[in-house]
């Protein structure tokens, strides 16, 4: 895997779904939903994330691929 390759992938895995949970968050409390809900709300918008990433699964195989090689 390069380089560019493994950041693509932290951005994808990490990065991304923390701005989302963050950013439906601060939305939501400056709405003026109440804690709990806007957090719960939050934390459930993950699923709609992963749910993207699966439907362009196919695209991102193509866009990443793995090599192990034997360690002498």
């Amino acid at each position: 895997m390069k380089v560019g390759m493994g950041l693509k992938a932290v951005l994808l895995a990490y990065f991304a779904p923390a701005v989302v949970v963050i950013a439906i968050l601060l939305f939501l409390l400056e709405a003026g939903t109440d804690e709990l809900s806007a957090g719960i709300i939050s934390l459930l918008s993950l699923a709609g994330y992963y749910l993207v990433i699966y439907l362009i699964r196919e695209k991102l195989k193509k866009q990443f691929y793995f090599n192990i090689e034997k360690a002498d």
